[in-house]
């Protein structure tokens, strides 16, 4: 997507702004119910993605350097914004506003166009340099190129969706990092909201002419939500657990049905994926799948398998309801020749939802008006 060469303006070294994996620190975040903007001390910090959650895992959302340039700032005296990630800058929880933005720019805006650079230094731990290292978005709009250590490792297009980039290859060494040679992240994204960029439009579009912006809300740039770090297993890792089915037979029998996605290395000998559910009292179905040695479709770290699985129930099976949101926690872990290389978990509902006759059925009986 038109990646560059490697910017001058990087400089190794620096103050690093590292942050604990499970608590964050809510420094001049405002304080519930609270204007004064006064800390308000830790809050625990909920993974990002509970779909698909690993042992190894570091937010690196909190503050920021921003700059609005359509050239990439230079020294640091061009970084003269910060901003509060996940919040957009236009947005006053990110601690910028608007009028902070104009005011920082060295030039007058263009019309419909947005640039912003964001740039933090963060710490890798010492066991993630036997893995991969991915780095993740939950939405930045609506372009981004991604820089690390100043070298380009991707981009993406696309407001509404997430993403994540391998950057293991962009990563200064151990030794460089104890020396205080911290990792350097740059975002450089940029919106075009001219209308003649092919953007999606909704229903709080007011105006009917293809280059009007009016909105019922003020439009955003840049990154809108959470940036974090995950290393996953180089032998081999869960790519995701897929569309998950309650199935209610006639003889009232639940069974789970689930589409996992594992990837493995090209030259694995024998794979397997064990899923487990169980409960705080203990396991309640465990099976064992074999991963076909053929087949697959390849990815950059190996081969990519797609499984079709069902997890039944012997007795006892306590479906989602309304009345009785029970998550189950579902344990995956991926066997590679006979060794255990990942291990992945999420919560999930038992629970079949079915049109018949113009009703919506869950779990065998007619859902309840809504109101």
């Amino acid at each position: 997507q038109g990646h560059r060469s490697p910017p001058s303006w990087h400089r190794p070294g620096g103050a690093a702004m590292a942050y604990p994996v499970k608590k964050v620190s809510r420094r001049n975040a405002p304080a519930k119910g609270s204007r004064s903007g006064q800390p308000s001390g830790k809050i625990e910090v909920a993974h990002p993605r509970p779909s698909l959650r690993r042992r190894c895992w570091r937010m690196l959302d909190g503050p920021w350097h921003l700059a609005l340039d359509p050239e990439p700032p230079g020294n640091k005296e061009r970084w003269p914004l910060k901003v509060r990630v996940p919040f957009p800058p236009e947005s006053i929880r990110s601690g910028v506003g608007l009028a902070a933005m104009a005011a920082s720019m060295r030039s007058p805006p263009k019309k419909h166009m947005c640039h912003a650079w964001y740039r933090r230094r963060f710490v890798i731990p010492l066991d993630w340099y036997n893995g991969t290292c991915l780095l993740h978005f939950g939405g930045v709009k609506m372009h981004c190129e991604v820089f690390v250590n100043g070298v380009s490792t991707g981009g993406h297009s696309g407001g509404s969706s997430a993403f994540a980039i391998d950057i293991s290859e962009a990563l200064r060494s151990a030794a460089e990092q104890s020396e205080g040679h911290k990792q350097d992240l740059v975002v450089h994204a940029w919106d075009d909201r001219s209308g003649r960029s092919l953007l999606p439009v909704g229903k709080q579009r007011v105006g009917r002419e293809k280059d009007s912006n009016d909105t019922f809300y003020t439009p955003i740039c840049g990154i809108y939500r959470s940036v974090w770090l995950e290393k996953v297993p180089r032998e081999g890792h869960v790519e995701t657990f897929g569309p998950i089915e309650g199935i209610l037979s006639q003889q009232r029998a639940w069974s789970m049905r689930l589409w996992p996605e594992v990837c493995i290395p090209a030259d694995a000998q024998k794979a397997a994926l064990m899923l487990k559910l169980s409960t705080a009292v203990g396991p309640v179905v465990c099976r064992r799948f074999t991963i076909p040695a053929t087949g697959g479709r390849p990815s950059k770290h190996g081969v990519i398998h797609s499984l079709r699985v069902c997890l039944p129930f012997t007795s006892g099976a306590r479906p989602w309801s309304p009345a009785d949101p029970f998550l189950y926690r579902l344990s995956g872990v991926l066997f590679v020749n006979g060794c255990q290389v990942d291990q992945a978990i999420s919560s999930v509902g038992l629970r079949q939802v079915r049109v018949l006759d113009g009703k919506i059925m869950l779990n065998g009986s007619p859902m309840p008006p809504l109101r």
